[in-house]
C-alpha cells in the first residue's frame, strides 16, 4: 500500500511538472486551471512560477485575477517554512502588482523573509522592501508591517557594502518614502557614499529621478557630488527622459535645498519642449526653476504657457483637457499629494514660477486661465487647496 501511494504521489507530481511546463506563455484561463488541477501538489518553484505569471498575465478583469491570487496563496502557506526569501517577494510582488490588499500574505511573508534575512540578496532584499512601499493602502498604513520593515529590512539594506544596481537602490529610498519611514534607519547620503563611480550609468532615468525624490520626500539631502553625478547622467540621457521624471528631478533638488548649474536647467527646459506635455508637469517645471533662482527666456516662457492653456481650455468637440490628462499622469508620478497636480494646483504653480523668474504672460493666457479656473465643477473646486488660488 506504501508503494502504491508513492507511486501514486510520483504521477501526480509528473502530471504537475508537466503541466506547468511553458507557464510564461499561458493564458490567464490555463494558468487558472493549472493553479486548480495542481497548484496543491506541484512543487515550491513551480507554484512560484504561477505568482510571477499572474503578475503579467492579461486579463481584464481585477477580480479574477485576485481570487487566483488568494487560491495560489492557500497554496503556498503550507510550504512557505520552505521558501527563500525571492519566494517571499516574488509573492509580496505579485499582490502589490495586482493591488490586493491581502494583509495575511504580507505579515507571513514577512516574517519567513526575515527568518532568512542574511541569505537575502540586495536585489530581493529590495524587492521586499519595494513590494510592501507599492502595496494597496491597507497594507502600506498598517502599523505592524510598516515598522517591519523600518527595523528589519532597512537597516539590513543599509548594511549592505554595494547594493548591486541602481534600481535597487531607487526601490528602497522611493518605498521608504512612500511609507514615511526610514528616516532615522536610512541615511541617504551613507547608502550613496559606498558606490563605485560610474554605478550610476546603467540606471534608467525613472531610477534616477526617484532615487532623487526619495531621499528628498524623506527631509534628507546628498552632498552636491553625489547629486551632481545623479543629474550629469540624467542631463545626458535627457532625450529618452519623460516629462515627469525631469519636473521630479527638479522639485526634489528644490525640496532638498541644493542648487542645479543654471546650463543644466535650461537642458532640461529645452528637452521638456521635445515632448508632449501636460498642465501638470509644465506648472510642476515653471514653479521649480522659479524656486531654484533660475530664469528662461521669455520666448520660451511664452510657448509653455501657450502649452499650458492649450491642455486647459476645453477643445471645440466640448471636451476638455484637464480631467484626461491629469488622470493619465498622476497615476505615474511618485507623490503623497494628489491634489498638489490638480489644475488650480498647475495654473498657480505655472504663474508662481513664472513670477518669480521676472517674467511676463501675456493678457490673453491670464484670460483664458482665470476662465478655466471659474469654470471648473463644484467637485474639483471644492478639493482645491485654497493656497493654489491664493498664489493665481
Amino acid at each position: 500500500h506504501s508503494s502504491s501511494s508513492s507511486s501514486s504521489g510520483d504521477r501526480a507530481s509528473k502530471a504537475a511538472s508537466y503541466a506547468v511546463q511553458g507557464l510564461r506563455y499561458k493564458s490567464f484561463r490555463e494558468l487558472s486551471d493549472v493553479a486548480q488541477r495542481y497548484g496543491s501538489s506541484t512543487s515550491l518553484t513551480n507554484l512560484m512560477a504561477m505568482f510571477s505569471r499572474l503578475k503579467i498575465v492579461p486579463r481584464s478583469s481585477s477580480k479574477d485575477k485576485i481570487e487566483l491570487l488568494q487560491l495560489l496563496w492557500q497554496q503556498l502557506q503550507p510550504q512557505l517554512s520552505k521558501a527563500s526569501p525571492r519566494h517571499c517577494a516574488e509573492a509580496m510582488l505579485t499582490a502589490s502588482k495586482l493591488q490586493a490588499p491581502l494583509t495575511g500574505l504580507y505579515e507571513q511573508c514577512l516574517s519567513a523573509f526575515i527568518s532568512k534575512i542574511d541569505s537575502a540578496e540586495p536585489r530581493i532584499l529590495s524587492n521586499a522592501i519595494y513590494a510592501v512601499g507599492t502595496a494597496a493602502g491597507p497594507i502600506t498604513s498598517n502599523d505592524v508591517i510598516r515598522t517591519t520593515v523600518e527595523q528589519q529590512l532597512l537597516p539590513a539594506f543599509a548594511a549592505i557594502e554595494q547594493p548591486g544596481y541602481p534600481q535597487a537602490v531607487s526601490n528602497v529610498l522611493y518605498a521608504a518614502a512612500v511609507l514615511g519611514v526610514g528616516t532615522g534607519s536610512l541615511d541617504a547620503q551613507r547608502l550613496l557614499q559606498g558606490l563605485d563611480r560610474g554605478f550610476w550609468g546603467s540606471g534608467t532615468t525613472q531610477e534616477l529621478s526617484n532615487t532623487l525624490w526619495g531621499v528628498a520626500e524623506l527631509g534628507q539631502t546628498l552632498r552636491s557630488e553625489q547629486l551632481q553625478e545623479i543629474v550629469e547622467i540624467i542631463v545626458q540621457k535627457l532625450p529618452e527622459t519623460k516629462p515627469v521624471h525631469i519636473t521630479n528631478t527638479l522639485w526634489a533638488v528644490v525640496t532638498m535645498g541644493q542648487q542645479l548649474h543654471a546650463g543644466q536647467v535650461q537642458q532640461m527646459a529645452s528637452a521638456m519642449l521635445q515632448k508632449p506635455l501636460y498642465a501638470r508637469v509644465i506648472g510642476s517645471m515653471l514653479w521649480s526653476i522659479g524656486k531654484l533662482g533660475h530664469q528662461l527666456p521669455q520666448q520660451q516662457i511664452y510657448t509653455f504657457m501657450q502649452l499650458l492653456v492649450a491642455d486647459l481650455v476645453p477643445t471645440p468637440s466640448g471636451a476638455t483637457g484637464p480631467a484626461s490628462s491629469i488622470t493619465r499622469m498622476t497615476s505615474s508620478l511618485p507623490t503623497s499629494d494628489s491634489a498638489l497636480f490638480s489644475t488650480p494646483h498647475a495654473i498657480a504653480n505655472a504663474l508662481h514660477g513664472v513670477a518669480t523668474m521676472k517674467r511676463t504672460v501675456s493678457s490673453q493666457h491670464i484670460d483664458q486661465l482665470l476662465a478655466v479656473l471659474v469654470s471648473l465643477p463644484i467637485s474639483q473646486s471644492a478639493d482645491c487647496n485654497p493656497q493654489a488660488l491664493t498664489n493665481t
